[in-house]
């Protein structure tokens, strides 16, 4: 029957109960002015074929994959023909519906600098030049100054800046209190008196 003379015409789609839903098959269910009923199968990118793989082909046949649910082909009841749709109640706490859950799991393992990397240094004076060498070359990196000679990474042979020996010192200092007083700035990030035997 052609389908533009179908009076009445259904899209039914059953699937497995797994949370892969692994088994789908999809029929067009048409019914004539007669009310005789008709059911075949929705050909295109059905996937009804790979959920029969595990079945020999000669039980295929045997199967209802080809012809669908008997209740198909029935005529439509009067409590079918009347039935209401009904919205879902609280969809996010029923169990059936299976929301889209991800899961991440990030370790950040972040090395802080700390006063041992200074002892390398055999006075405050390299170690500052040190410090300021790499603020310089963290610059060039990002090209914050567009005019400067100095791009990438690089040996600079230029001396460093009274800015940039001002920044070391800042560097150097930040990590000696930071060292130091480690309790004190835990205290204070906690919203927490500081300790009474601290120093300061």
């Amino acid at each position: 029957m052609p389908l533009h003379k179908a009076e009445h015409t259904e899209l039914c789609v059953f699937s497995d109960a797994s949370t892969k839903a692994i088994g789908a098959v999809a029929y067009l269910k048409t019914v004539q002015k007669d009310g005789q009923t008709e059911v075949g199968f929705v050909m295109e990118e059905n996937p009804a074929d790979h959920a029969s793989r595990s079945l020999p082909a000669s039980r295929l046949a045997q199967t209802t994959w080809f012809s669908g649910p008997s209740f198909l082909r029935s005529p439509p009841t009067e409590e079918a023909q009347t039935s209401e749709r009904f919205n879902l109640i609280e969809p996010e706490n029923d169990t059936e519906i299976r929301p889209e859950m991800k899961t991440y799991n990030t370790y950040l393992n972040e090395e802080i600098l700390t006063p041992d990397r200074f002892q390398r240094f055999s006075s405050l004076h390299s170690l500052l030049r040190g410090v300021a060498f790499l603020i310089h070359t963290t610059r060039s990196c990002k090209q914050m100054n567009k005019s400067s000679e100095c791009k990438g990474w690089h040996r600079c042979k230029c001396p460093r800046t009274a800015e940039e020996l001002d920044q070391a010192m800042h560097v150097v200092l930040q990590v000696s209190q930071r060292s130091a007083f480690a309790k004190e700035l835990a205290a204070l990030q906690a919203q927490k008196p500081i300790p009474k035997n601290s120093c300061l």
